[in-house]
């Protein structure tokens, strides 16, 4: 299996990420932002049996999702906004925004981890 790591863009914290990762604003998550605009339970992040990863967005269904939540997914080919019961697989340098765009024209990334390996 394959090993990946959130590094805070601008900051020292990294974190491993285990084969199956909560991530949000409540202290039961393995990674815990501590942002308004991150729901309790905001994405999780897994591995699959080839070592693949694939973050999925938690939404009203999930214990503790939030509606209008959704993470942003930078890549070189583009951003992806991954809302309320979708998913995506990860690349290594992806840049992950957690929380909501304020206006129409630009977006603003509140807290910003990388995906390292």
């Amino acid at each position: 299996m394959t090993k990946a790591q959130l590094a805070e863009m601008g900051g020292d914290e990294v974190f491993d990420v285990p084969a199956k990762c909560a991530v949000g604003r409540a202290d039961d998550n393995d990674i815990v932002i501590k942002h308004r605009w991150v729901s309790r339970h905001h994405c999780e992040i897994k591995q699959s049996l080839l070592g693949g990863w694939t973050l999925i967005q938690l939404g009203p269904k999930e214990v503790g999702g939030a509606s209008g939540h959704y993470t942003i997914v930078r890549r070189e080919s583009g951003v992806t906004h991954v809302r309320s019961g979708e998913k995506i697989k990860l690349q290594h340098g992806d840049a992950l925004a957690f929380g909501k765009p304020h206006g129409d024209a630009t977006i603003v990334f509140t807290h910003e981890l990388r995906i390292v390996s």
